[in-house]
């Protein structure tokens, strides 16, 4: 029997090597196969592509606060001329800080809702693995009450033969 199974699977293999040979199968189509199943089974996530993702944004993130312009000041010996432009340039600089802040603000929301939907799609996956046992376990309770009922039936069968053998006697 452990000859057979090991010559099938010397012969799957085979297989598989003809036809990657040939393009069929893909560079990383087991690995994508097993990922995949794994997913299914909810052993691990998708956290590749959306963690390199939010991994991005929190660089560019960073990138944007660190060119943030500092505030600038004015150098101007006159104190009147440099009220006048130190006012000029802090409306400037407030468009400029309130831009860059809005950009910021994109930034995070868009990790935060990537965070968010990682944590639905895990806990979405958990729930439909967490179903699905409960529904096999179920059906598994109702299949042991069944088999209690019709054992039940035979004992009580087997009692009954067994008091009309002791009765013949």
């Amino acid at each position: 029997m452990n000859n057979r199974v090991e010559m099938l699977l010397k012969e799957i293999r085979h297989n598989i090597d003809e036809r990657r040979t040939r393009g069929v199968f893909p560079e990383g189509y087991e690995a994508s196969v097993e990922n995949e199943h794994l997913d299914v089974l909810g052993v691990r996530s998708e956290i590749g592509t959306s963690f390199e993702a939010q991994i991005a944004l929190v660089h560019t993130l960073q990138g944007l606060v660190s060119s943030m312009a500092p505030i600038e000041h004015d150098a101007s010996r006159n104190k009147a001329v440099r009220f006048i432009r130190e006012v000029a340039m802090s409306r400037h600089q407030l468009r400029r800080m309130n831009n860059e802040l809005v950009q910021i603000n994109h930034i995070i929301t868009e990790i935060l809702v990537s965070l968010v939907e990682e944590v639905a799609k895990s806990h979405s996956r958990g729930s439909a693995i967490l179903s699905s046992e409960l529904q096999a376990v179920s059906e598994r309770t109702q299949l042991i009450d069944g088999l209690v009922v019709v054992v039940r039936g035979l004992e009580k069968q087997v009692s009954e033969l067994q008091a009309q053998i002791q009765n013949q006697k």
